[in-house]
């Protein structure tokens, strides 16, 4: 049996604006976020939601979690603000989702 695929809570709520958010370079209210991370992530890809309304890919990134910056997200994927393979911290995710 295939196990479910994880999403935050937020994901169903912006999934479908996300798109009409960037198109119009608007932010999504609610900065800093708190979406909590995954469970069990190890391996795994995610497609994120950022304030900008940008979708990417990333992966979490547990490197630094004994360091006091803890969990981040390492982006598999560039925005407009940010290039492939860098880290951003979980406040500027709005939401996210396994795939």
């Amino acid at each position: 049996m295939k196990d479910k695929k994880q999403q935050s809570l937020n994901w169903e709520k912006y999934a479908n604006k996300s798109e009409e958010i960037y198109k119009f370079k608007q932010i999504i209210p609610g900065f800093p976020f708190n979406e909590k991370f995954p469970k069990m992530y190890g391996g795994r890809e995610y497609e994120l939601i950022l304030s900008t309304g940008e979708k990417c890919k990333a992966r979490v990134d547990d490197s630094r979690e004994s360091h006091s910056e803890g969990l981040e997200w390492k982006l598999l994927t560039p925005t407009n603000n940010h290039s492939a393979m860098t880290n951003v911290e979980r406040y500027v995710v709005v939401a996210w989702k396994e795939i």
